[in-house]
């Protein structure tokens, strides 16, 4: 989508212009979202939310990491969770924060229910408001990655008390959001594949991967197009759709995680109803929705990991960059064997 105007990076005596514009872009496109109308301002999500401030229902949050252990409290709410693919959302209740130990080397906060897995990359965090009936969470870069929103099932007097405890005033200061940087990522050829292939199968989890990739300095995207098609192979981008169909006319319950560089958000023992409307890709099942682009997947790949004394097939979707946007697995416990129909789908893929 083009932009109908180039903003520099935002400052004080830019906000109002930017304040200004986004007037009028709503006006002109009444049915856009936040990543609509700022792809045309050629802004950050996090830029209109901030020149929203002192004019409209916009608040910064202050002690983001507090905030999350008040989450528990507020009864049902509506997550989502974002990326260049689309958005993935889900309805119910938080459960008590654990930290995240997966990677030694970020830091990080978790939620586990029976049918939300919320893992909080908090190095990748930078701002949050509170706009209107929810809370925004954005990257260095201005990236809305996450949000939660009230529902008719949320507590409005915890709702509230979160607001009036964290919510500051509209005089606060605004934040100064980074330009994005466009280099290419890099992706280092590990040097002995023999010794990666073998290390891989040694695996006790799959949270060992970040260690073993560190070990062999090169990249999981790396990784993918070097390892023997037993443990990772290339597949086509249809693939995606067509694993969805077939695990839904099976009625196989699914995990999707949608993965950002602040969270990695999983709704997990869903029956996943798929359609297609507008180019877009809906996915529908009883405790949320997806809406995604196929425009913007790149590389697919079905993979192979141990995990305890099974192992676990998954189909994943990566971006231009090589970063992987998208991951759906079986439904299954830690340790139990995977489906074996929902392996045999995804031996299929091609």
């Amino acid at each position: 989508m083009n932009a109908l105007v180039n903003f520099p990076a935002t400052g004080t005596g830019l906000s109002g212009l930017l304040y200004k514009a986004l007037q009028g872009v709503r006006q002109a496109q009444p049915r856009g979202n936040l990543r609509d109308w700022a792809r045309l301002l050629n802004a950050s999500e996090g830029d209109l939310q901030a020149a929203r401030i002192g004019n409209e229902d916009v608040r910064p949050l202050r002690d983001v990491f507090s905030v999350f252990y008040q989450l528990s409290f507020l009864g049902e709410v509506a997550v989502t969770a974002y990326n260049d693919l689309g958005q993935v959302q889900h309805r119910g209740c938080f459960s008590a924060p654990d930290l995240c130990l997966d990677n030694p080397h970020q830091l990080g906060i978790q939620f586990l229910t029976s049918g939300l897995h919320l893992k909080l990359r908090l190095e990748h965090w930078y701002w949050g408001c509170a706009a209107d009936d929810k809370l925004e969470f954005f990257t260095r870069q201005g990236r809305l990655f996450l949000a939660i929103r009230k529902t008719a099932e949320t507590s409005e007097s915890a709702w509230q008390e979160l607001l009036n405890q964290y919510a500051e005033g509209s005089a606060s200061h605004k934040p100064l959001f980074e330009q994005p940087h466009h280099h290419p990522a890099e992706h280092p050829m590990p040097h002995d594949l023999e010794l990666l292939e073998k290390e891989w199968r040694n695996m006790a989890g799959p949270e060992q991967l970040p260690q073993l990739l560190k070990r062999h300095h090169t990249t999981y995207f790396s990784a993918l197009c070097c390892l023997g098609p037993k443990l990772a192979r290339s597949v086509s981008l249809d693939s995606f759709e067509q694993l969805i169909q077939q695990a839904a006319l099976l009625e196989l319950p699914l995990s999707l995680s949608m993965i950002s560089p602040g969270c990695v958000q999983t709704c997990r023992q869903a029956v996943i109803a798929p359609r297609l409307e507008q180019n877009k890709l809906e996915l529908l099942w009883p405790q949320g929705h997806a809406q995604l682009d196929p425009g913007q997947f790149e590389f697919a790949f079905v993979t192979r990991k141990p995990r305890g004394d099974a192992w676990i097939s998954s189909l994943e979707i990566f971006g231009a960059q090589g970063e992987m946007l998208l991951q759906i697995q079986g439904a299954t416990a830690p340790g139990k064997a995977e489906n074996l129909r929902l392996r045999e789908l995804m031996n299929s893929l091609g």
